[in-house]
């Protein structure tokens, strides 16, 4: 018996159904793969945001702490004045910023994922707790400057007054709605927060 070319046996029938299964299969694992990858990339964004806000959420703990203008007198001291005051007042607070250093060094390391991640407008709403820092530091620096430049002259009590002025609002603000510092850091907080929490909840 002569077969024909489109004639097949049960071993050529087993073999093309085999091919095809495979590559039912690869098309299959293919798109699962695909699929796996990009929740993967969800998820990854998802924890970089909630770890960006929560660093976020922090902050504002570390600022008022920084900010807070409570000096405390050993005990058996005596309660300083004038310009002993003012420089003890700036070495506490500059001791404060340094205390919190961990916190500002774990803040600097997250900056590259978050730019990678979350993009340029997340990151640099991110970045304004630095830029705070530093705001603060060279406020406490300025201050103290200024006090050591006029302790042996003799301090115009109205300059004096003035300058410590400039600073207030930088130094000892009050955290609320009439704190121009804090309005930066909320103004920062609420449009991360328009923006990651969608992406935490959503993961």
């Amino acid at each position: 018996m002569t077969f024909g070319p489109w004639q097949f046996g049960t071993t050529e029938v087993i073999a093309l159904i085999q091919t095809g299964a495979a590559l039912c299969i690869a098309w299959w694992a293919r798109g699962s793969v695909k699929e796996w990858i990009k929740q993967r990339a969800t998820i990854r964004k998802s924890e970089v945001a909630e770890k960006t806000l929560a660093l976020m959420y922090e902050a504002d703990d570390v600022f008022k702490d920084i900010r807070s203008g409570l000096y405390f007198v050993p005990e058996g001291e005596s309660q300083p004045t004038g310009a002993v005051k003012a420089k003890a007042d700036c070495e506490r607070g500059l001791d404060r910023i340094q205390k919190h250093y961990k916190f500002f060094g774990k803040v600097y390391s997250h900056f590259a994922i978050t730019k990678a991640l979350l993009g340029n407008n997340i990151y640099a709403q991110f970045k304004t707790v630095l830029r705070l820092r530093q705001e603060i530091y060279a406020a406490y620096v300025a201050r103290q400057n200024y006090v050591v430049a006029n302790e042996d002259e003799g301090t115009d009590p109205a300059k004096n007054l003035q300058h410590r002025y400039e600073l207030w609002d930088i130094i000892y603000g009050a955290s609320d709605d009439k704190d121009k510092f804090y309005q930066k850091y909320k103004t920062a907080l609420k449009s991360l927060e328009d923006e990651l929490l969608p992406m935490i909840r959503g993961a």
